[in-house]
């Protein structure tokens, strides 16, 4: 029932607010319980996991939020960033493409298909990613500063110094740009 979880979610908040967490894991459990593929609980509890050392449950949790929701962009991020992170690249980027196949055009799943080729050490992959988020995102900065980061990786300074004078131009007071100028 969409106003049990509702209710759910906003009891779990509030007790992270208050810093109790045990309380606000049994309202996202409750949740599982009845809606075992509720992305926002299940991420949660992933994030529990994680925080308590448990990759294996933290895993577990955003593969069933994956798997149940297969057209949802979020749990699939997670997911790309969790095997980036625990040293398969391989899955990353795998799942990654999957998720550009359903999205091609969506800029946080462009970012994170850069973001796996980056961690499969293939520049040229990322930077072309990222020159197709520019033009997806052109008033963003942080996609000029995504591709400035993967044009540096692959030795395109010059290219590179390009892409940050256009993210000063957007944003004149970056620091990261600035920095990167100097």
């Amino acid at each position: 029932a969409p106003g049990f979880n509702a209710v759910r979610i906003d009891l779990a908040r509030l007790a992270l607010i208050e810093n109790d967490r045990a309380k606000a894991k049994s309202y996202f459990d409750e949740i599982i319980q009845r809606d075992s593929k509720h992305v926002a609980a299940l991420i949660a509890l992933s994030k529990f996991a994680i925080e308590d050392g448990d990759r294996e449950k933290a895993l577990q949790l955003l593969e069933q939020a994956h798997t149940g929701n297969p057209d949802s962009i979020e749990p699939t991020v997670l997911l790309v960033k969790y095997h980036i992170n625990t040293g398969e690249p391989l899955k990353a980027l795998s799942l990654a493409r999957e998720l550009k196949q359903k999205h091609p055009e969506q800029p946080v799943v462009l970012e994170t298909l850069g973001y796996a080729h980056l961690a499969n050490s293939d520049t040229s992959s990322a930077v072309a990613i990222y020159k197709r988020l520019v033009s997806v995102s052109p008033r963003s900065s942080r996609s000029l500063l995504l591709l400035a980061d993967a044009q540096i990786k692959s030795s395109s300074y010059g290219d590179a110094s390009k892409s940050l004078k256009s993210a000063l131009e957007l944003q004149p007071r970056n620091i990261r740009a600035q920095l990167a100028l100097a």
